[in-house]
């Protein structure tokens, strides 16, 4: 069996669609929360002592997260790349996410604005090469939810960039790109009357107004290892960086990754 020897490491959380594209790789695609769906924010999040450098962007202390160890900085409709030096195969969908066109019967196509260039996107991450695989987190509150992860082949500092902006962190790292609702991120209550979260897929949608009755309910995912098991590394063929801490994202299921289509 081949390994993978990763010394980067990145997690897909919350509200994140990926989709294949056969020229340019895949693409993970970071939505606006509509149809009365609280707010979300996207975000890059790490531990702080892994940064080593930072230009263009502000960080801001994790507060949602216990221990004060973690920082992140808000995306405003950046497209994100990595820069790796080591020898990585071509990206690919893993096939176990949760599909739109499956689970949300109202989307048929896509709406252009989240399409390149993406302009309605909250965030998009460029991922032509690495190892993709899902992941279930089991946090207290995450009833499962299906998060992907990349791992990538890369000797000393891994780079996170956007046009004008980096992000550089140490080597044998983990990073998080996330979409998750404001509330939880600046430990406020809640929204009671949110609809799922779930729903804001369907913004995406060509006719962002879902048809009477319709509802993007997520199939229940089998198979798929805990996110912090060495299961889940065995599945992925990796070595390399620890996976995220299972207590730092507290979303439900509602805001699993999904694919398109």
């Amino acid at each position: 069996m081949k390994f993978i020897l990763a010394s980067a490491f990145v997690q897909l959380v919350g509200l994140v669609v990926l989709h294949d594209q056969p020229k340019a790789g895949v693409r993970a695609i970071l939505p606006k929360a509509e149809h009365h769906v609280e707010s979300h924010t996207a975000i890059v999040a790490f531990k702080t002592t892994d940064l080593v450098n930072k230009t263009g962007w502000t960080s801001s202390n994790l507060t949602a997260v216990a221990g004060g160890k973690y920082s992140y900085v808000v995306l405003h409709g950046e497209h994100i790349s990595f820069e790796v030096n080591g020898r990585n195969e071509r990206a690919a969908v893993p096939k176990k996410l949760p599909s739109l066109t499956k689970n949300c019967r109202a989307m048929t196509s896509l709406d252009p604005g989240y399409l390149p260039p993406y302009k309605l996107a909250s965030a998009v991450v460029l991922i032509p090469v690495g190892t993709l695989d899902t992941c279930r987190a089991r946090t207290q509150n995450s009833e499962g939810r299906i998060d992907t992860t990349i791992a990538l082949s890369n000797s000393g500092a891994f780079k996170l960039t956007s046009p004008g902006k980096s992000l550089t962190f140490r080597d044998n790292t983990t990073v998080l790109i996330g979409n998750v609702p404001t509330n939880w991120l600046e430990r406020r209550a809640g929204d009671p009357s949110s609809a799922p979260h779930s729903d804001a897929y369907f913004a995406m949608a060509l006719s962002s107004t879902p048809r009477p009755g319709s509802k993007c309910s997520l199939e229940r995912v089998t198979g798929v290892p805990d996110c912090e098991s060495a299961q889940a590394r065995q599945i992925a063929n990796v070595v390399g960086p620890r996976m995220v801490p299972l207590q730092l994202f507290d979303l439900s299921y509602e805001c699993s990754n999904t694919q398109w289509p």
